[in-house]
């Protein structure tokens, strides 16, 4: 009896596996008859559409945030481009924000894309100009963002395009595939510090999920500050003491960047940790932002 069970189990798992095999292989072999050109885990027919027939303001926002956090991030920073009449959006990345785990192991970086692209498209339909303002992992994204869309000003706050020395060896980890899979079995979820999230001004996982983590160590493998377009300027805002994230020989590169787009360039240093958008420096870091988006391309001088 045990062992007709088990004969059973391992037979419907054996046929679980392999039709999951053949949808994705079927899957795959389907969407290669559509364009995917810029179109990330997706089809240019299968994207959203966009239409609101408004008169467009001159410059609109995008809001891209870091993970394991959420739009909450940037609450503040909203309210402040609502009092000046600054049209902006702030998409919830895919996984993250919600109150259930169903998306979250099964996330890839792609799907961050994707959320990025749509609302960018949104926001353009009633703004002439985009510029972007991103936190940590979500400068991965805008970065990707800027070489895909037109955009005025990139604002990099703590940008994740190299991680501090902790999550330095826990890429290490990741990026050998059987330690990888072990991991997602036997410890899908590394708790933070309940210290990481007593703020209640933003909401942002207490834990760090291991899928996600990877997706997003995949990503900085695949974005560099190089790939940085813009039309009028980038900036970078860091903390002192931020451990979080690597930024050495980044401003050089990013200097270097803007001298050969002819853009604007300036970085901006805090008596902070990580959390720039929160805090003790939360209100000059905002004000600073509305003060750089408001900034006129080198060539309008």
């Amino acid at each position: 009896m045990l062992i007709g069970t088990a004969v059973l189990v391992v037979l419907v798992v054996a046929v679980n596996q392999w039709k999951k095999r053949k949808a994705v292989a079927v899957l795959r072999e389907y969407s290669a008859r559509f364009s995917q050109e810029g179109t990330p885990n997706a089809t240019a027919l299968s994207m959203q559409h966009v239409y609101f027939g408004v008169e467009k303001k001159p410059h609109g926002v995008l809001l891209i945030h870091g993970i394991p956090s959420s739009t909450s991030t940037f609450s503040g920073l909203c309210d402040r481009l609502e009092k000046e009449g600054i049209p902006h959006v702030a998409p919830m990345l895919t996984g993250f924000g919600n109150t259930e785990l169903n998306l979250l192991p099964n996330v890839a970086y792609e799907d961050w894309l994707r959320d990025a692209l749509n609302a960018y498209d949104t926001l353009a339909e009633c703004a002439e100009k985009v510029s972007i303002v991103s936190t940590s992992t979500g400068s991965l994204v805008a970065t990707w963002l800027s070489g895909q869309r037109q955009v005025e000003h990139l604002v990099l706050v703590v940008p994740n395009f190299s991680p501090g020395p902790s999550a330095a060896r826990f890429k290490r980890i990741l990026e050998t595939p059987v330690a990888s899979q072990a991991l997602r079995g036997v410890m899908p979820y590394k708790f933070s510090d309940p210290e990481d999230y007593a703020d209640q001004s933003r909401f942002r996982y207490p834990f760090h999920e291991v899928n996600s983590t990877r997706q997003m160590f995949l990503l900085q493998d695949e974005i560099g500050p190089e790939q940085i377009r813009v039309e009028a300027g980038i900036f970078l805002m860091f903390g002192a003491d931020d451990s979080t994230v690597s930024t050495g020989e980044l401003g050089a590169l990013l200097e270097k960047k803007a001298s050969e787009e002819g853009v604007l360039y300036e970085a901006f240093e805090y008596e902070a940790a990580h959390r720039l958008l929160q805090g003790a420096v939360a209100e000059e870091v905002r004000s600073q932002i509305v003060e750089l988006l408001g900034r006129r391309p080198v060539a309008a001088r």
